[in-house]
Order: structure tokens, then C-alpha cells, then sequence
């Protein structure tokens, strides 16, 4: 198979990890992403799983346990206060998990994980953002936001629900 120049818009979580395989695979990978900066803001994200295996064969998942948010689980409680349940997380490591994951992580620590295991192979680039692309049946011409143009195999939306990819 031919290696292919593949450019993934989007550094966030599914860039990265997308990156990572591709890379694997013998292709070269960029990712563009707007932002400056790696953001490591965001909500906290649970891992489940399809999620925990791909993990595990990334050889992610030691570095990920060891970054989680360490949550035992929840409750609900009326309007006294007064517990009325409780759901544990299930952190035995078999069988399911309930509705909290032993693998709970904050977004910006997992986007600094993805990123650690790809910045030696894939190319960053920050502060930039594909305004236009035309494609035909051989490649995918990319005009970015600072006006220069890149010439690849394939161009990958990766960069969340407003994604003009």
C-alpha cells in the first residue's frame, strides 16, 4: 500500500488518536489545529468499552489510569438533601461498568496523552485553520487561514460538531 500525506483538521481527542493508527499504518500525518495551543480544558470524559481496548493496544492505558479523576460515584438526593441512592463505580476491572467509569478523565489531560504519543511522528501545526479545500479524484488542495496551500492524499474533519471539513 502507498503512503499516503494525510491532514487531519482538529487536535483535540479524535485527531490524535486517528494520527496514532494512520501513523502506524506507514503514513504521514499533519494536524492543523486553530487553537495556539494544546487546550486542556473541557468537561470530563469517560472512557468505556470499545474505548478502553483501543486504549490498551495504544499502550495509553497505564498513563490514562493514572491521570483519571478518581470518582467513586454518585448519589441522587431529594430536595432535603437525603440520599435515596447511590451507584458505585465498578473498579474491579470486570465485568461492567455502571454508570460512572473507572476510567474518567478530565479532556484536556487525555488531549495531553494523545498528543505526548504522536508528537514525535506527526506533524503540528497551531494557529491555523483550513478555510477552503477543493478535491478531485487524485488529491485534496487545502487553502489555510494564513493564506499558504497544501497539497495532500486526504483531508479528515476531526474538529468537533462545527466542523466545515
Amino acid at each position: 500500500m502507498k503512503s499516503l500525506n494525510i491532514l487531519i483538521c482538529g487536535g483535540g481527542c479524535a485527531g490524535p488518536s486517528l494520527a496514532f493508527w494512520l501513523v502506524q499504518a506507514g503514513h504521514h500525518v499533519t494536524i492543523v489545529e486553530r487553537f495556539p495551543a494544546l487546550r486542556a480544558t473541557g468537561a470530563q470524559i469517560d472512557i468505556r468499552d470499545q474505548g478502553i481496548s483501543v486504549l490498551k493496544r495504544m499502550g495509553l492505558l497505564d498513563t490514562v489510569r493514572s491521570m483519571r479523576v478518581l470518582e467513586a460515584g454518585f448519589s441522587f438526593v431529594d430536595a432535603q438533601g437525603k440520599s435515596k441512592g447511590t451507584i458505585m463505580a465498578n473498579t474491579s476491572g470486570k465485568g461492567a461498568q455502571t454508570m460512572t467509569s473507572e476510567y474518567e478523565i478530565m479532556r484536556g489531560d487525555l488531549v495531553r496523552i494523545l498528543y505526548d504519543a504522536t508528537q514525535d511522528s506527526v506533524e503540528y501545526i497551531f494557529g491555523k485553520t483550513v478555510e477552503h479545500f477543493e478535491q478531485d479524484e487524485h488529491s485534496v488542495t487545502v487553502h489555510f487561514s494564513d493564506g499558504m496551500t497544501g497539497t495532500y492524499d486526504m483531508l479528515v474533519g476531526a474538529d468537533g460538531q462545527g466542523s466545515r471539513i
